[in-house]
């Protein structure tokens, strides 16, 4: 039912629609969407200004030329108009405008990620700005970026790591899934399997309190001069007597659930043998993966829609003794329980 609020099929006062476009493509200084919104349908790159504000640009101007501009519309619609009645008035025009960040001239740029041009520190045409601006910032230290919420970072590493979660999370598991059934059927293989896996727990927790509590906390002690305090001595010592009293409960807990072990393998056995009885089986990994895919894309289709609900607004922030404007998602309270909701529940 979320789902379809989300994504405009029901309509609902409490839970806005989104529009996934809100975050493919930039927004610029007016609010609209490049490539999205009407009148900047046939422009779907984003040129910012001096100001840090964006307009939107049909093409990313591939090379740089100080007598050609980009300016806001309305700037632009003003300049276009006092050419009509003095003509060479632009260019003047234009550097008072640029003066003002209402212009920008045209910088070698290359499309970048969300569909915005990029300064290209590589072309031969801006070689000379790059050297420059390497030569003024010299050692300084870059100040530190708006804070974002969990909410906004969560959004942000789901769509940067789509990829990977499809690729590792569905195909390598699949994979791994039919390795991990051909393994279990040679012989002792699951034995060894389960035991060396119980009995690592056991050697690492032993392993590490014995050399907290018998080499390490000794070669602190005997340092000249010392280089550790009682206290961290102390902590050292109690870490690896804490790890040892891990190490002999998990033993003690084996111990009480050994026969419980025994028969989860047999069991484990078992199924394996039906396995190469009815090869059929095999494909059941296959199917459930391909459910998963289709169950997650729809998930993620939803996500989007919601991450794509909340309302823009504009922030100024000051950045390395600059003052830029940022655009940043607002989420309702109902926006942000639905994406709990969404998360845990996925329905």
């Amino acid at each position: 039912m979320i789902g379809f609020i989300v994504c405009g099929v029901i309509e609902s006062e409490d839970l806005p629609a989104g529009n996934p476009s809100k975050l493919t493509h930039m927004m610029d200084y007016a609010g609209g969407i490049c490539g999205v919104t009407d009148g900047v349908l046939d422009k779907e790159y984003a040129y910012f200004m001096p100001s840090g504000q964006a307009g939107c640009v049909a093409s990313c101007p591939s090379s740089t030329d100080y007598e050609k501009f980009i300016c806001q519309y309305d700037t632009q619609d003003e300049i276009d108009e006092q050419e009509k009645l003095i003509p060479g008035i632009s260019v003047a025009l234009y550097l008072t405008n640029t003066a003002q960040y209402k212009c920008m001239p045209h910088m070698a740029t290359v499309p970048g990620p969300y569909y915005a041009c990029v300064f290209d520190p590589e072309s031969a045409d801006n070689a000379e700005i790059t050297a420059s601006m390497a030569s003024a910032l010299g050692d300084q230290t870059p100040g530190e970026p708006p804070e974002t919420s969990s909410f906004d970072d969560f959004q942000a590493d789901l769509q940067t790591g789509m990829v990977l979660i499809l690729v590792f999370g569905f195909i390598v598991a699949a994979i791994m899934g039919f390795v991990a059934l051909r393994l279990i059927r040679l012989p002792f293989m699951l034995e060894f399997i389960i035991w060396g896996c119980i009995g690592g727990v056991f050697a690492f927790c032993f392993g590490i309190g014995i050399m907290l509590r018998y080499v390490t906390a000794p070669a602190w002690k005997e340092e000249e001069p010392p280089l550790h305090t009682n206290a961290e001595i102390a902590g050292v010592m109690g870490m690896g007597y804490f790890f040892l009293a891990l190490a002999a409960l998990w033993f003690c807990i084996i111990c009480c659930l050994r026969k419980r072990i025994f028969l989860a393998i047999g069991i484990t056995k078992e199924a394996a043998k039906a396995l190469g009885a009815m090869t059929s089986l095999i494909l059941f990994p296959v199917f459930q993966t391909l459910g998963i895919v289709m169950f997650s894309c729809v998930w993620m289709v939803y996500m989007l829609y919601l991450a794509s609900s909340g309302d823009i607004i504009r922030e100024t922030y000051e950045y390395n003794g600059y003052e830029f404007e940022s655009k940043s998602y607002v989420y309702s309270e109902n926006t942000r329980k639905a994406y709990w909701y969404r998360l845990f529940c996925g329905s």
